[in-house]
């Protein structure tokens, strides 16, 4: 039930960022290639973030550090996404902050 729920979130945050991309297209003002790039980079540093957290898992850290400092970093992102008034900027907190948290 647990590994169901954790590919719940982590799978259904990724997925669900492209219901998202056209206004992100809108409001910078960009082009939907440039838009939908910021979901790439999260999926790309998803699975980069996995190498990691499997490697401070079984070295350093238990389980749980290692899985509240993914929450810290997805909270970081999602906030610093709110703020954010570039296409950089959301790139930065959506992709490498959540993508690495997740």
């Amino acid at each position: 039930a647990a590994a169901s729920l954790s590919h719940i979130c982590t799978f259904g945050t990724l997925y669900s960022h492209g219901v998202f991309v056209p206004t992100f297209k809108d409001h910078f003002d960009t082009s939907l290639d440039v838009a939908s790039s910021m979901v790439s980079v999260m999926f790309a540093m998803q699975f980069f973030g996995s190498l990691v957290a499997g490697l401070l898992i079984s070295r350093k850290l238990s389980h749980a550090a290692v899985a509240a400092g993914g929450g810290v970093l997805v909270l970081g992102g999602y906030t610093g996404a709110s703020f954010a008034e570039s296409v950089l900027g959301i790139h930065v907190a959506l992709g490498v902050c959540v993508g690495l948290g997740l």
